[in-house]
């Protein structure tokens, strides 16, 4: 049997359009071992792109395992000089 767990998936500057909705918000139901790599291949985010991700404001890696309830926070970094 499988279970679920929602999160909240908050994306930022270009990747906003990834959830496909009005807004950067949404809540998404995943896997009970779901982690943060897992979560970046559903919403399509390629591996290579730079990105922060934060949970409940915590700056996590990719491999960091999610938890019901969890804030999710997936930020582009800048490059360029």
């Amino acid at each position: 049997m499988r279970y679920f767990m929602k999160i909240q998936v908050s994306l930022f500057a270009y990747l906003c359009h990834m959830l496909g909705k009005e807004g950067n918000r949404c809540v998404f139901e995943i896997e009970n071992d779901a982690t943060c790599d897992d979560l970046l291949r559903i919403l399509n985010i390629p591996s290579d792109l730079p990105i922060l991700i934060f949970i409940n404001g915590a700056a996590k890696e990719k491999g960091y395992l999610l938890h019901q309830g969890d804030e999710v926070s997936i930020v582009p970094t800048l490059d360029g000089g």
